[in-house]
């Protein structure tokens, strides 16, 4: 691979018009991970809007499980479901988890990395001739707790222990859920209200396990869950999805906007400290940041022109691009400074696997920190180990690349970094366990956290794909796995949640 070049930024690019093609009408340029905060826009062109499959295929060759997708969506429409199915993952930047107000820190040393089985959630039963599909998106962890969400609910845990701490019902399936959680533990959630659509947005605390507040969307506002995104800063808390964009302040849940910013078509939203907005504006993407006091969108940045374009961090802001005609994942990365100019292009082509979805809100498998950004290469095979790369924020340099492992066909996934350097998760494969490992920012030298053991039976077999396109969470020696979806006859077995700690 050639080494990142750094073209310069367009200079008064030519007017353009309307975002994208003219649609045919029950169609829009379609979207998207959230890793920190992520957030996915719209690529052109693309078939009418269809709910994410949910499932944890690759970052590329996955034209057959779109077309399954489509179909899937089709019945589903046809029965008067609503699968709301959005396979999603936000806030790979940084960390997902906040330790009551804090950020996650350092995993303490454990006198054994020799791992086992926490506990477990079963996922939830369907009648077998029930083609109904449900959700159950997010995954967060503070100091003192696990939540994830459930079937019409969201439910807590002893983050030390499993046992179930508390439970939120919700008037109906969730829709999205964002990836990140504030200092204060909180989090936002879109579920199912009226009329099968996604009416009702919600605040959680999870530390206390209570709603903080509920607002519920207006139904010509609502949508079925097709590309939309949810997000959460330490003062915002916002849906978009095609044509439309809603935000509130979080500390009160008053309504801060309710359309999206003028001159776009729609938007989609990234959380973390602070909350940025990505559109199509004007036929460009923008990225733009919300004021904390108005709502309004400060733009930071016009992309080049490119088919599809997410956010996949907010600090510091890393950009993921399509600029080819596969609509399969992204190509390129862009990296942006806090001025709004452009740093670095890196171009990832077919090398690596960003975990762009088409159907999502984020670049699942790149991971971020303020100086590296971390990408698992594509080995093209299924008998060859995977790596992971580390690029320079700044400069768009590779630094090195760290192989997986000598094991034929072991898979490397990034979960979320570490100071300045990476927690990866190393997938189960015959007889050999997993594992997870952390990677030195320097060299990427690998030292192991925790071991599964080696045998036939492997309880997270399946549970972490190469796209990551399910979200991992590690903490004080505890791999966290949540499956959110989509659950139904054909893989009621896949457990919802798998906790595996150190001995």
């Amino acid at each position: 691979m050639s080494h990142p070049t750094v073209p310069p930024l367009p200079q008064n690019p030519p007017p353009q018009g309307t975002f994208g093609p003219p649609q045919q009408p029950g169609t829009y340029p379609g979207s998207y991970p959230g890793g920190g905060a992520a957030a996915h826009a719209y690529s052109q062109p693309l078939p009418a809007p269809v709910p994410p499959s949910g499932g944890r295929g690759g970052g590329r060759g996955r034209l057959a499980l779109v077309i399954a997708a489509v179909l899937a969506a089709l019945a589903l429409i046809g029965a008067g479901t609503a699968a709301l199915l959005h396979d999603g993952q936000a806030g790979r930047a940084d960390s997902h988890s906040q330790e009551d107000g804090k950020p996650a820190t350092a995993s303490p040393a454990s006198r054994s990395t020799e791992g086992k089985e926490l506990f477990r959630v079963a996922g939830p039963k369907t009648p077998a001739d029930d083609d109904q599909r449900v959700s159950a998106e997010g995954t967060w962890i503070t100091s003192t707790t696990y939540a994830s969400g459930a079937p019409s609910a969201v439910k807590g845990y002893d983050a030390a222990t499993g046992k179930p701490r508390w439970t939120i019902p919700l008037s109906g399936n969730l829709c999205e859920a964002s990836r990140t959680i504030t200092s204060t533990g909180r989090i936002a959630v879109v579920h199912i209200g009226t009329k099968n659509r996604c009416t009702e947005f919600a605040v959680i605390d999870v530390n206390k396990g209570l709603v903080v507040w509920r607002k519920s969307i207006p139904n010509d506002k609502a949508n079925l869950g097709l590309h939309l995104s949810v997000a959460i800063s330490e003062d915002i808390a916002a849906a978009g999805w095609p044509g439309a964009s809603v935000g509130y302040q979080l500390s009160t849940g008053k309504q801060m906007w309710d359309a999206p910013t003028q001159g776009c078509t729609g938007e989609e939203h990234s959380g973390g400290r602070q909350l940025l907005t990505i559109g199509g504006c004007d036929g460009r993407f923008k990225v733009g940041q919300r004021s904390p006091d108005t709502g309004k969108t400060t733009w930071r940045y016009t992309l080049p022109k490119k088919a599809g374009a997410w956010i996949v961090s907010n600090e510091p802001l890393v950009l993921a691009v399509m600029s080819g005609a596969d609509l399969l994942d992204a190509d390129g990365l862009l990296t942006v400074s806090t001025s709004g100019k452009l740093e670095a292009t890196i171009d990832i082509g077919d090398d690596y696997v960003a975990g762009c979805e088409m159907y999502g809100t984020t670049c699942n498998a790149i991971v971020t920190t303020k100086d590296t950004i971390y990408t698992p290469s594509d080995p093209h095979s299924f008998f060859k180990a995977n790596a992971i790369a580390a690029f320079d924020v700044h400069t768009g340099k590779r630094k090195w690349v760290s192989t997986a492992a000598t094991d034929l066909a072991r898979t490397l996934v990034p979960i979320r970094a570490e100071g300045d350097g990476l927690i990866a998760y190393m997938q189960p494969t015959g007889m050999r366990g997993s594992r997870v490992v952390h990677l030195a920012p320097r060299d990427g030298k690998q030292t192991t956290l925790l071991q599964m053991p080696d045998g036939l039976a492997q309880p997270d077999d399946s549970m972490v794909a190469d796209d990551a396109g399910d979200p991992a969470l590690f903490e004080r020696g505890k791999l966290y796995l949540h499956h959110t979806g989509a659950f139904d006859k054909y893989n009621a077995d896949i457990p919802m949640t798998l906790a595996l700690t150190t001995k």
